[in-house]
């Protein structure tokens, strides 16, 4: 292990990033910039503003480690994430559609979507903004789309 976190030191270049502490080692965000913590730090407040959904999106580029597996560190931190991406484009999407900013409602479903294509939530509020704006046909489009995106990768029918 002390090899190990010597040879981290070393890749990192300063010894000061990587802090062991009650057994665990961990990077030390004042020297680090970690974009998961910037997400986490981001996301309860990125609602309030469009800039701030476009900069949760980009940093929010989807799943967390989604190729490592089941590790249930790694399983927590991917649905924590998941979790506060979800309520803040919810809540910024809320907002437009109560104030019939459909356009700007899609914008910020479609920015999601990018991330999470297969969420339900997203695909739905998409859906809605579409046919609220005279697009029905786009919306049974993505309907379609979805349905069968859905049965192909996951093997079930919409909710």
């Amino acid at each position: 292990l002390r090899t190990a976190l010597h040879r981290l030191r070393t890749l990192l270049g300063d010894t000061r990033t990587l802090v062991v502490s009650d057994g665990r080692a961990s990077l030390d965000p004042a020297l680090v910039w970690v974009d998961l913590f910037a997400f986490e730090r981001r996301a309860p407040c990125a609602a309030a503003d469009r800039d701030d959904i476009d900069g949760l999106c980009d940093l929010y580029r989807g799943p967390f480690l989604p190729h490592d597996g089941d590790a249930p560190w790694a399983v927590a931190a991917r649905l924590r994430c998941q979790t506060r991406f979800e309520q803040a484009i919810c809540a910024a999407t809320e907002r437009h559609e109560q104030s019939g900013a459909w356009g700007p409602a899609l914008a910020c479903y479609d920015a999601a979507l990018i991330r999470e294509d297969m969420s339900e939530v997203f695909q739905r509020g998409r859906m809605r903004c579409l046919a609220r704006l005279g697009r029905e046909s786009d919306a049974l489009a993505a309907y379609a789309q979805f349905r069968h995106a859905l049965a192909l990768r996951l093997g079930v029918a919409p909710s």
